[in-house]
């Protein structure tokens, strides 16, 4: 590990001295900022990230940071491999720190106590992306300031009102909700499947019971451990299949759920274009019937093809996914990690001086033109990025001194769909 630790040092080394070499046109910020007179970021960083995924998101994220972000800001990544155990951890953060790195940007964070206990002992800062942990954020950790991670409640919002405005007026065609880790503290897919729930319930004025007793809380439900069919009072068949979706298990009992023909709708807290493709494409052929598909994604390619490819009815594979916007989401938690690091701890505390998480919006997209367009705008072929250098400097303290935790999630808020939209259309 600690020599693969090395290779990817060692590259990204070569890829910035590369950006560095290279020359700037227009009235562009010059992304060698060392080069610039007054130069504020004459400091030089290193940063360990902990990667969870090996998909579209994952690479445009590493060029994000080690190609972009880096030559500007003076700032040298350090990737590991893609986690796949709690117990590669450890090695992970013990090989940041014998390559001297100051920080840890942690996008696994499944072990986050430990891992943030561990940064602590060997002086390194560690930021994590994901929910809030309050137990964390309580700890009183000195190398431990804060988080970042998507506004979970507003993405659950975007699913409710697509079923709303998509579901047949009497519910005929049966629902099946992946609710995912919902059931095991995972806040996402709990506010993912709670808005679908009280999407449900309001279209068709439902009453549910539950183990005998009648529920209006939809989060109660949402938590359910068990996989179980919804008792309500319409006789609509809903059903909630809680579970990791990675589990070997998973992808055999979710066929066999979609081949009882019960469902038309599969409803997914994860990436269900790209787990669960294959069993929807079987029990479509085996079935004669349609089956529309929302969940999780994230812009790439994958995500287009998804919505490109038609079923045997005309229809798209994916009906409609949220999808997180890579530059927004690695400029928050690298903003707030340069911060601490250059000693501006305070700006982005809040006004009571507690760590504070910071939140990014999913989009909403329902065709693969839309995601053609926002693939423009934050792709590094086409060296465009939402999250550009003009977004991140006014989130960096050294450029904006007055810099506030309320002005700093403000600045996240204004990229929003629209702007990237907009961005698009000025690309042509």
């Amino acid at each position: 590990m600690k020599k693969t630790i090395a290779l990817i040092l060692a590259l990204a080394m070569c890829f910035s001295l590369a950006a560095c070499g290279g020359k700037s046109s227009g009235t562009s910020p010059s992304p060698n900022a060392s080069s610039t007179a007054n130069n504020p970021y004459k400091k030089a960083f290193k940063i360990g990230v902990i990667e969870a995924q090996a998909n579209d998101e994952s690479v445009a994220r590493a060029e994000y940071f080690k190609n972009y972000l880096g030559p500007r800001y003076n700032v040298t990544f350090v990737f590991s491999e893609k986690v796949k155990s709690n117990d590669e951890v450890v090695t992970i953060v013990e090989n940041f720190a014998d390559a001297g790195c100051n920080a840890v940007i942690d996008y696994y964070a499944q072990t986050y106590m430990e891992t943030a206990r561990l940064c602590n002992k060997l002086k390194m800062i560690y930021v994590y992306n994901g929910t809030y942990r309050k137990d964390l954020y309580e700890s009183g950790l000195d190398n431990f300031f804060g988080n970042t991670g998507d506004d979970s409640a507003g993405t659950g919002d975007k699913f409710r009102e697509y079923l709303a405005a998509n579901a047949s007026a009497d519910g005929h065609e049966g629902f099946l909700i992946s609710s995912g880790l919902a059931s095991t503290g995972n806040i996402a897919h709990k506010d993912i499947t709670s808005a679908v729930l009280k999407a449900l319930k309001d279209r068709y004025n439902l009453t549910f019971t539950l183990n005998g007793q009648t529920v209006t809380d939809m989060e109660k439900i949402a938590v359910v451990n068990t996989p179980q069919y919804l008792e309500n009072n319409k006789n609509i068949k809903i059903y909630i299949y809680p579970g990791n979706q990675n589990a070997d298990n998973y992808l055999p009992n979710a066929s066999r759920l979609i081949q009882s023909g019960n469902f038309e709708w599969f409803i997914s807290t994860a990436a269900a274009h790209t787990t669960a493709a294959q069993i929807i494409q079987e029990a479509e052929q085996s079935l004669g019937k349609n089956i529309k598909v929302m969940s999780i994604g994230s812009i790439g390619n994958q995500l287009i093809s998804a919505m490109n490819n038609k079923d045997k009815f005309g229809n798209q594979s994916l009906d409609f996914a949220t999808v997180k916007c890579t530059s927004i989401m690695g400029a928050a938690i690298f903003a707030v990690t340069y911060n601490i690091l250059t000693g501006n701890t305070k700006n982005i505390l809040s006004e009571d001086g507690k760590p504070v998480r910071y939140t990014f919006s999913q989009w909403g997209v329902k065709s693969a033109d839309e995601v053609k367009a926002l693939v423009k705008v934050d792709v590094a072929a086409n060296k465009s990025w939402v999250a550009d250098y003009s977004k991140v400097d006014s989130l960096l303290a050294v450029n904006n001194p007055n810099l506030t935790s309320a002005q700093f999630q403000k600045i996240l808020d204004s990229m929003d769909k629209d702007y990237a939209l907009s961005m698009a259309k000025k690309l042509g």
